[in-house]
């Protein structure tokens, strides 16, 4: 009993003295990285968890860059838990020696806590948990101090949070810039073609519809003196064939008023249906205003047929030119078309891009702030308990088991 009694002594004794350690948390929950997801608490629920985007989020929020806010803000350089303290009694002894002793007087200074260390230290008292394969995580620090826990834990958040929303700024302004750049581009682009489109209806005259019309009638009117000149020439060819085939009782003119076959020449058979030919057709032979030589006059006719069949043809060339600029104007003005329908979705766009960033904010809800923990989570009472009543009987067991070996050995050496 006495050994049992010592270590359970002993534990009394010591449980005020053995440190505590307090854990303060805070619990956030991680929203969908789906545009539709972040905004749409029903469309987050059926979303798939993205598992790599939650454990990267994990990993950032014990980022040096956090770290290093935590330390700064709460002076942990300087913070005996986590760095040296320069105003403890080992500091300031070391110090009075060295200006006092001169065996110590060119000693070195103990150098103070590096940043490398801090992290070290500060990620030990780190703990980050994931509820299950929820979005919600839980993060915090433990330290000796209630207080002090719950502050770190508080900053810890708020610097997650503004590092989170720094990183979507960043990427909404990159993002920002390049549909501003394509907005530009495709500003411009439209206004080339734009432009393109005037300068191909100056160039081509296309921009005077009357010019069309003009042509046609022009084309129309020439046809009309084409088809007449033609006729004069075969009029005027056919008068030339009956003046060298053709004898009517020795005469040399024949008159298409008073033209009548002479039936006392039986040679003259050919040359009558010639001339009834020319009276069904009511074609002029010869009148007193038309020229004697009828084989000039064709040739007239046949050359200003020529010609008008030459202003013809440049005409319907001008006319294909301008259907080909048409076609050309109206593929131009297609382009033009859908450039600007390009830029006008881009705009959108870009306005709404600019609604997102007026509205942007973290990726994450807050589900409970940190406390200051009441219960150390470090020693466990009921673990003391156990663990002091075991060993307290293991104590017992030994004081009582040397003297019954020592009978036992006595006992059976008298035997």
């Amino acid at each position: 009993m006495t050994g049992f009694a010592v270590v359970i002594a002993v534990a009394a004794a010591a449980w005020p003295l053995l440190p505590r350690r307090y854990e303060s948390t805070a619990s956030v929950i991680m929203r969908p990285t789906d545009e539709e997801g972040r905004f749409d608490r029903g469309q987050s629920l059926r979303q798939p968890l993205d598992e790599s985007a939650i454990q990267s989020e994990m990993d950032l929020m014990g980022s040096p860059a956090i770290a290093a806010t935590v330390i700064a803000r709460h002076q942990l350089a300087i913070d005996p838990e986590f760095g040296r303290d320069p105003n403890n009694w080992k500091t300031t002894l070391s110090h009075w020696a060295r200006e006092n002793i001169p065996l110590f007087s060119g000693a070195a200074e103990t150098p103070a806590t590096s940043n490398t260390e801090l992290r070290q230290t500060l990620q030990k008292h780190l703990n980050i948990s994931r509820d299950r394969r929820s979005y919600t995580v839980k993060l915090g620090y433990w330290s000796s101090d209630p207080v002090k826990a719950a502050a770190m834990t508080e900053t810890l958040l708020s610097a997650y949070l503004e590092d989170q929303s720094a990183r979507k700024r960043r990427l909404t302004e990159k993002f920002s810039d390049g549909l501003t750049e394509r907005v530009e581009s495709l500003r411009a682009k439209q206004g080339n073609s734009e432009r393109a489109v005037s300068q191909f209806m100056a160039a081509s005259d296309l921009v005077d519809s009357a010019t069309q019309t003009s042509l046609e009638n022009q084309l129309s009117a020439l046809g009309r003196e084409a088809a007449e000149a033609r006729t004069r020439y075969i009029n005027a060819t056919t008068r030339t064939e009956l003046q060298k085939n053709m004898v009517i009782d020795g005469a040399s003119e024949v008159r298409s008023s008073s033209f009548e076959p002479s039936a006392k020449e039986s040679n003259a058979v050919e040359a009558t249906r010639s001339v009834a030919w020319l009276r069904d057709n009511r074609l002029v032979v010869q009148s007193p205003g038309l020229p004697a030589n009828p084989e000039a006059e064709a040739k007239g006719w046949a050359a200003k047929e020529a010609v008008l069949r030459r202003a013809m043809k440049a005409i319907r060339e001008e006319l294909a030119s301008r259907r080909q600029a048409e076609l050309k104007l109206e593929q131009l003005r297609q382009e033009a078309a859908t450039d600007k329908s390009v830029l006008d979705a881009a705009l959108t766009r870009l306005k709404e891009q600019a609604v997102r960033t007026a509205t942007l904010g973290p990726d994450v809800e807050i589900l409970a702030h940190p406390e200051a923990p009441i219960r150390p989570i470090f020693p466990d009472p009921l673990l003391a308990i156990i663990g002091t009543f075991f060993a307290a009987c293991l104590a017992g067991a030994a004081m009582i088991w040397r003297p019954l070996s020592i009978k036992a050995r006595h006992i059976l050496a008298a035997h």
